[in-house]
C-alpha cells in the first residue's frame, strides 16, 4: 500500500471514509480481497499477499482496520520479516500492536477503531516518532511520514475533502477517478527517496502504469455512523486496466 487519504469524524454521516491505492510488483502473487482466517482465528476482510502470507490493508467485523505504506529514504535499513505480518498483527490484538521494529524493514503502519457511538478513532505508528492520535480532519500517507506534502498526497487529499463536499451517490466516482490519476509532477517536486530519477517521476502519479511495478488494486471505504461498512476494490494489471472488482458490504458486530 503506497498512498492512503482518509477523513475521520469530519463528515456528519459517514466518520471514516478511506481511499488507497497498493503498489506493488506485478510478479508477486496476490489474491484479491475477501474474507478468511487468520492463524489466531480472527476474520478479516482483505486481500492477500501469496509470497509473504500477509496484507496491505485490512478490517474486521469488530471494526478495526489497519493499513501499510512502505517508507522510501535514500539509507534505509535491513528486516527480516515481511511488513505485511504487521497488519494481521494489528487486526488480530485489542489493542495496538507492541511492534519489534527491529524486525521490518520501514514502514507507516495505520490502525482505526470504531465504537459504539459509531466514532472512530485512528493511529499512525513508525520508528520516527511516538504513535500520533488522529480523530479529525483528513489526512494523507504515502511513502513519508504522516502528511508530509508530496504531489500526489497533497492531490489525494484535495480530492477527498472535495469528495466529502458532494452527495454520496457520486462518491464512489469521484474516488475511483482520484485514485485513477495517472498525472506525474515536475522533476522540482518530486521528493529524493534514494531511487534513479527515472523512477521517481514514474513514482510520483498516484496510480502508477509501468511493465514491471505500478498500481495493484485501487480500494475505496466507507462507514457510516450506524456502523455499515461499503468495502469496494479494484484490480488492476501491469497496463493499468480492471481485472476484477469486488464489494463488501457489512454492519460492524461491535463488543
Amino acid at each position: 500500500m503506497c498512498l492512503i487519504a482518509f477523513s475521520v469524524n469530519a463528515h456528519p454521516e459517514y466518520p471514516l471514509v478511506l481511499l488507497a491505492n497498493r503498489d506493488e510488483f506485478h510478479e508477486r502473487p496476490t489474491l484479491p480481497s475477501q474474507w478468511w482466517k487468520t492463524e489466531k482465528n480472527t476474520e478479516v476482510l482483505s486481500g492477500r499477499d501469496l509470497q509473504s502470507g500477509g496484507t496491505w490493508m485490512g478490517i474486521t467485523a469488530g471494526g478495526r482496520l489497519a493499513a501499510l505504506t512502505n517508507i522510501r529514504k535514500p539509507t534505509g535499513k535491513p528486516g527480516n520479516k515481511s511488513r505485511g505480518l504487521l497488519v494481521l498483527e494489528a487486526l488480530e490484538a485489542k489493542r495496538p500492536a507492541g511492534l519489534a521494529l527491529s524486525d521490518y524493514k520501514l514502514f507507516n503502519l495505520l490502525i482505526a477503531q470504531a465504537n459504539l457511538e459509531g466514532e472512530w478513532s485512528v493511529m499512525c505508528q513508525n520508528e520516527y516518532s511516538r504513535p500520533q492520535d488522529l480523530n479529525h480532519g483528513v489526512h494523507t500517507l504515502s511513502n513519508a511520514s504522516l502528511n508530509s506534502p508530496w504531489p500526489k498526497a497533497l492531490q489525494l487529499k484535495a480530492a477527498l475533502t472535495h469528495l466529502l463536499t458532494q452527495p454520496f451517490e457520486h462518491w464512489e466516482t469521484l474516488a475511483f477517478s482520484a485514485l485513477g490519476n495517472t498525472e506525474t509532477h515536475p522533476d522540482e517536486a518530486l521528493p529524493n527517496t534514494g531511487v534513479p530519477l527515472e523512477w521517481e517521476r514514474m513514482l510520483s502519479a498516484a496510480k502508477i502504469v509501468s511493465p514491471a511495478y505500478g498500481t495493484r488494486a485501487s480500494t475505496l471505504i466507507v462507514a457510516n455512523q450506524g456502523g455499515e461498512v461499503i468495502w469496494q476494490e479494484r484490480s488492476l494489471d501491469a497496463k493499468g486496466m480492471e481485472t476484477s472488482r469486488s464489494i463488501e458490504k457489512f454492519q460492524l458486530q461491535w463488543h
